[in-house]
């Protein structure tokens, strides 16, 4: 008679310990997918704000270089008699229009809204008058568009438009890929970018 010899199979012991190892290499492998997606979408972030910051200097610097003419530190433009030199207006020469560029960064002032702190901001005067004059900037702010976002406050306080005499303007843009958070989070630091423009006029 035959002898048949029984197949030995995995004890239980054996089943829970292999689940276990799966279930530590597992989440090992999680975290380390977690975190590479973390740092992609830190990276994206943070190339997205940079890129619309460049843009924005450009289309600022052409913009004021093409006007025939440059503001800063408009008095009580609007009301906003806290925005000196973070204002600025370049008056644009097309020759049918002689139509006023206003751009300002945004601000919550008393009742009126100036757009968000965050946001650098272009609006055009189409009917001229006098800069020192409020009708002036509220025309601007009513058909105002967005420029440039993720701003934040420039390093020791220099301010985005600055009159350096003899007709020249810095323009200087700090952006932060989350400004409602602190940049001494991991990713989320500032850019600042720096330029001079002298009008063409």
């Amino acid at each position: 008679m035959k002898k048949f010899l029984r197949a030995r199979g995995f004890s239980l012991i054996e089943i829970m310990l292999s689940v276990i190892i799966l279930g530590i290499v597992f989440s090992v492998a999680a975290g380390s997918f977690y975190k590479a997606v973390k740092d992609w979408q830190r990276q994206r972030n943070s190339l997205r704000c940079l890129e619309n910051a460049r843009w924005a200097m450009e289309y600022l610097s052409n913009e004021i270089r093409q006007g025939n003419g440059a503001s800063t530190g408009v008095t009580n433009a609007g009301g906003v008699k806290g925005k000196l030199k973070t204002q600025i207006y370049s008056v644009i020469d097309p020759g049918a229009q002689n139509g006023r560029i206003w751009y300002w960064r945004g601000e919550q002032q008393g009742g009126n809204n100036y757009g968000d702190p965050a946001i650098i901001y272009r609006g055009m005067d189409i009917n001229p008058i006098l800069a020192s004059q409020p009708q002036s900037f509220q025309e601007a702010n009513g058909n105002r568009k967005e420029l440039c976002n993720y701003v934040v406050d420039n390093p020791n306080g220099d301010e985005i438009f600055t009159d350096m005499g003899g007709g020249v303007y810095r323009i200087e843009i700090s952006v932060r890929p989350d400004p409602t958070r602190p940049n001494t989070i991991e990713g989320n630091k500032d850019f600042t970018l720096r330029t001079y423009v002298h009008p063409r006029n």
